[in-house]
């Protein structure tokens, strides 16, 4: 189950991560209802996959193309899904903010893999 984890986790991509693995999604569905541990691993490969989105809409945000990529964070990221009321008021202050986040973690990750 590793294998798939690390791959949903980079690509969010469910069923070609199940490929990837060679498991059937039965068993990754019968392990999220009977093991709390596989639940906890499957929800960090989530916010993993999350990460890498957010990391990405700050490419398409300098690119001009945020409205696909702003439903993937929907899913991925639950701060990024409409909540109505006064929050729309802070929504592209909000986003901005996260993406400058996304872009800063995005420079660390260039720099690390340059200094190897």
């Amino acid at each position: 189950m590793r294998v798939f984890l690390d791959h949903y986790g980079r690509t969010g991509r469910l069923y070609e991560s199940f490929e990837k693995a060679g498991i059937g999604h039965n068993l990754h569905y019968r392990r999220l209802d009977l093991d709390e541990a596989y639940r906890a691993a499957f929800a960090e490969a989530q916010r993993r996959a999350g990460d890498a989105f957010e990391d990405l809409a700050v490419n398409y945000a300098y690119e001009g193309e945020m409205q696909a990529l702003l439903a993937l964070l929907k899913k991925f990221k639950p701060e990024y899904r409409d909540r109505g009321g006064d929050v729309q008021i802070n929504v592209s202050i909000e986003i901005s903010e996260r993406l400058e986040s996304a872009r800063q973690r995005l420079i660390e990750i260039q720099r690390a893999d340059s200094d190897e």
